[in-house]
Order: structure tokens, then sequence, then C-alpha cells
């Protein structure tokens, strides 16, 4: 794997990147990364990372070439799809939370990001090809138990989001964590 390529000259002045960087650089950013419909959350957690595809441009350099070979082939999801790479590789940092749904979408696995972006050209990750390791805590949060605000946030379908509500994702993990989440589960 090699280390995803960050390209200041695209954020334009230094003020702008400053402003991205401040924004993902906070130990307490949350972000969900959901990949082939929740169906790798399994896959994410037993290996240690979260990622997600477009295997035909993780080769890609900079977000000038990113963007460019977008344009091109896909001309209608380009900007959408520019977004969440530019989000997964520029704007997450090691120390950010990351979420996983569930397949059953009942439950959320997350953890903290340890590692930068990387790119994988093998063939035992075909589909996932941009990567970040993650500490993933054993225990998913129950969904039911989150804020009804947080949980609308957590409806959305874009593989890569921020989530904006940090406190209730921080209420909800200290939550569960606590002895009396554990005596209401039975444990």
């Amino acid at each position: 794997m090699s280390e995803c390529p960050v390209s200041r000259s695209y954020f334009g002045s230094p003020q702008q990147m400053n402003s991205l960087t401040a924004r993902g650089d906070s130990p307490s950013s949350v972000w969900v990364v959901r990949a082939d419909s929740d169906e790798q959350a399994d896959r994410f957690k037993a290996r240690g990372y979260t990622g997600i595809g477009w295997m035909a441009l993780s080769s890609l350099q900079s977000p000038d070439q990113i963007w460019k070979k977008l344009k091109m082939e896909y001309p209608k999801e380009g900007s959408a799809v520019f977004g969440q790479l530019r989000s997964f590789r520029f704007a997450m940092h090691e120390g950010d939370y990351v979420l996983t749904p569930s397949a059953d979408r009942n439950f959320l696995h997350y953890g903290r990001i340890v590692g930068p972006c990387e790119s994988s050209v093998s063939t035992d990750e075909e589909s996932i090809r941009n990567h970040r390791k993650v500490e993933w805590e054993n225990d998913p949060l129950l969904r039911s138990t989150l804020s009804q605000s947080l949980s609308r946030t957590l409806k959305s379908e874009s593989t890569v989001f921020r989530v904006k509500q940090v406190d209730e994702f921080l209420q909800a993990v200290k939550a569960s964590d606590s002895p009396q989440a554990a005596e209401d589960d039975g444990s």
C-alpha cells in the first residue's frame, strides 16, 4: 500500500487549506463511511480499517487528476464522488471517529482512525482501494439509543460524510461504555 498524496495546491490559498484542516483535525470529528450498502462493515472491523472504492482513481496523485478523470468518465456523478473522495483522502485525520453501519442497520460499529489514507492495488481488496486504519470498539452502538437528530443524519445514503452532532455521538459512546448500559444489556 502507498500513502494517499495530499496536494495543498488544490485547496487554493493557505487560508482555505487551514480552514479545511481545522475542521478535520479536531480529535472529535465524526465521520460515516459505508460501502456496498453496508455489507462491508464486518470486513472493515475484522481487518482493522475503513475504506472506499473507486479503484480507477486510487492511483491518481492529486485532487486535480481525480477531478479531471471523474469529469471525463463520470460526468453526472463526478462532483458527489469527488466530494466523498476528497473527504476520505484529505479531510479525515488520525484521531477522528468513524462510524460504519452494520448490514442489518440496527447497529453502528465505531472506532478511531489511527493511520493515514493508503491506496491499495492488491486483488485482496479488489473493491476497496482507499483505506484508513481504524481501532474499532468491540461493542457497536445500538441505533435505537441515539437521539432522533443523530439517527436522521445517519440515514444518509452518502458513502462518506461528516456527522455534525459530535456531542450527541460522544454522549452515546459514553453511555454505551457505562456500567448501567452493561446492566441494561444483561451483561
